[in-house]
């Protein structure tokens, strides 16, 4: 992101590709950790909580934050918030992997060879 922030030109649309890509590139993990670490029963509100909170944290200051940054400094530098908030949420998350729950993987020996397997007679 820094790279399309700073440079003009033949570089800066493949770096705008880049840094989207990157900045996307968790969700799906971060989704399946928050499944990962609640009961079935509470999986639909705990990804509920996860979005508002996203949205809350992002969505709702960052229009305010960067309009005050490009107001005293330039928009170029009000765009290098986003890359803080993005390293302070890595670093966050990685600090979090430690507390994890481990991921129960089934034996296949265990999984069901025909469909009548688990029936019981």
């Amino acid at each position: 992101m820094i790279v399309a922030l700073f440079t003009s030109g033949r570089l800066m649309v493949p770096a705008i590709g880049v840094a989207a890509f990157f900045l996307l590139l968790n969700t799906s993990p971060l989704n399946a950790a928050v499944i990962n670490s609640v009961g079935a029963h509470v999986r639909a509100t705990a990804i509920a909580v996860n979005i508002f909170i996203i949205h809350i944290l992002g969505d709702v200051p960052s229009p305010t934050m960067m309009g005050w940054v490009a107001d005293h400094r330039s928009l170029q530098v009000a765009f290098v918030l986003p890359v803080i908030a993005m390293a302070i949420s890595s670093a966050i998350l990685f600090a979090g992997m430690k507390y994890a729950p481990a991921v129960r993987v089934s034996d296949p020996s265990d999984e069901p060879k025909a469909e009548n397997d688990w029936v019981d007679v």
